[in-house]
């Protein structure tokens, strides 16, 4: 029994790698200035409700 080390969807070509990179990136990008707005919006909210 051999176990194959090959990868299913086929060669890693460097345009794929940078690809996924970008495709990664964006997304973690996207979320972080996500939660920065969401935690700005609740920061204005508290003052405004807090005072």
């Amino acid at each position: 029994m051999s176990h194959s080390a090959s990868n299913p969807q086929g060669a890693v070509t460097e345009e794929r790698l940078f690809d996924d990179r970008y495709h990664f990136w964006g997304g973690f990008y996207r979320f972080v200035w996500g939660m920065a707005a969401l935690l700005a919006l609740m920061l204005i909210l508290m003052a405004y409700f807090l005072t």
